[in-house]
Formats: structure tokens, sequence, C-alpha cells
């Protein structure tokens, strides 16, 4: 599991990689990855860290759509008490 700076890390690595820039990209979370993924009908470019917390989860999502403008995937599903994963594509 990660904290909201490891994750927040290893996005930013992935989008500077990539040259994409962050208009190309999608962030949500939620607590089945592999259940999102196939709801998206397998986007080629995925990746999902697990968090510590949905606290943890949460500060990466706001930063990056609020703060970077990422678009948020809102259509996940995410019940409380369950593992956190935050997610792109």
């Amino acid at each position: 599991m990660a904290n909201a700076r490891q994750i927040s890390r290893a996005i930013g690595v992935i989008i500077e990689t990539l040259k994409s820039g962050v208009h190309v990209w999608s962030i949500g979370i939620t607590n089945d990855p592999e259940k999102r993924r196939e709801d998206l009908k397998f986007p080629p470019l995925w990746k999902h860290w697990p968090a510590n917390t949905l606290y943890e989860a949460t500060i990466v999502f706001e930063y990056f759509t609020r703060d970077l403008k990422i678009q948020p995937d809102t259509g996940s599903e995410y019940s409380r008490g369950e593992k956190a994963y935050v997610y792109i594509f």
C-alpha cells in the first residue's frame, strides 16, 4: 500500500515518461480495480495503486482533478471500509 505522496509521484512519472500531458488521462478511486477496468472495456493505458486509506486516495484524486485538471472518473463504485485503490487510464 502507498501513501498519497508515493501515488502522486508514481502518476507523475507515468505522465512525464509517456509525454502525454494530463489532458488525456482520467483518474478515479475504487475498491475493485479489476472490475472497474473491465467496466471501462479494458483501456490500454491503465495503472492502479493500493492506497493506505480512503483519505490518502482522496488527497491524490483531488490534487489531480482540482489542481492539474485531470478528468475525474466518477463512474466507479466504492464501498466504505474496503481497500481503496487510485487508478488512472
